[in-house]
């Protein structure tokens, strides 16, 4: 396909550590009688770590082709997506601003490890309210028109048309490897949050050709939510790049993993289930993305014999005096 070609020749900014590993997890297989593996973007770097810095490299690419001096972006006061940007916007050479969003649940404390890493690399943060939020992209752009630079803006978790390119490109490579080692994997498994790294993977699995079904797993909302916002991202990067993709309607497979809870309050049972991966399986869960998309995954289990679990990472997120008191 053509697309392929412009797809390797869109200018990116190389900051993860690329290829991930595709690991099997002998220990997971036995007690679901299925063949697991993970998908290791946890390791993408050091605090680059987790599945935001793909969509970086495309990103701050971009930013750099459109001459800005500074980048702009949003999220949660956990956000590793605000945390992942403010540490590469300084590799890239810009000045990094963040709108946070400050949770309304009860005894939330807002000290953790992804504010203190973007405060240690110098990010300008703003604060707002749930209810401010809802205005998130208003907000960044008078802010950004207040302070009189040429800020690029990134988009929730990097979930727009140029973000998702990077997840493309991790399709293509996770399809390497699994036609090396000779890998049929009955469907890629991955938490959504924003939409941008499930809508990445299924464009991917169109554009190379490779029939396997994506399933995401909600963190928080309605399926109905990801769904229509998955079309929204995948409907921008035809417009932008002139292309027609036939994705059709259940294609889209996106599970309820919150079951009603909000974003980043994490259940008791998703706590055990920290523990227990830890313990048993020497991997580590964060509390926002990978331990609810996995406990649902479990107890939710679509059809088939081997799965690829993507790891988004988030390890920071257990790092707050809410969280250490877990352990």
């Amino acid at each position: 396909m053509e697309i392929m070609r412009i797809i390797e020749n869109i200018p990116r900014i190389r900051l993860a550590h690329l290829p991930t590993p595709l690991e099997f997890c002998p220990g997971l297989s036995r007690r679901l009688d299925k063949n697991i593996y993970f998908k290791r973007d946890d390791l993408t770097g050091s605090v680059l770590s987790g599945n935001k810095v793909r969509k970086l490299e495309y990103l701050l690419a971009d930013a750099r082709l459109k001459r800005a001096t500074a980048v702009m972006t949003c999220g949660a006061t956990t956000s590793n997506h605000a945390r992942a940007t403010a540490i590469a916007a300084r590799r890239a050479g810009f000045k990094p601003y963040l709108l946070l969003r400050r949770y309304e649940i009860p005894d939330k404390d807002y000290a953790n490890a992804n504010i203190y890493l973007e405060r240690l690399a110098g990010a300008e943060i703003r604060f707002c309210s749930a209810q401010e939020y809802d205005y998130r992209e208003k907000l960044m752009e008078e802010w950004a028109k207040a302070l009189g630079e040429n800020i690029y803006i990134i988009p929730e978790g990097g979930s727009n048309e140029t973000g998702i390119i990077g997840y493309i490109d991790a399709l293509r490579e996770i399809k390497e490897e699994c036609e090396r080692i000779s890998l049929e994997p009955d469907g890629i498994i991955v938490a959504v949050g924003s939409g941008g790294t499930y809508s990445g993977l299924l464009l991917g699995s169109v554009i190379y050709d490779w029939k396997i079904p994506v399933y995401g797993y909600s963190v928080y909302d309605v399926p109905e939510h990801f769904v229509n916002e998955v079309r929204r991202i995948i409907t921008l990067f035809e417009a932008r790049f002139g292309q027609t993709f036939d994705i059709q309607q259940n294609q889209i497979r996106i599970v309820d993993a919150a079951y009603g809870n909000p974003y980043g309050a994490t259940t008791d049972s998703e706590w055990r289930l920290i523990r227990e991966f830890a313990e048993c399986y020497g991997i580590i869960l964060d509390p926002v993305y990978t331990a609810r998309a996995m406990h649902c995954f479990i107890n939710n289990m679509p059809e088939g014999k081997t799965f690829i679990f993507l790891h988004t990472g988030g390890i920071f997120g257990l790092f707050s005096p809410n969280t250490l008191k877990k352990a």
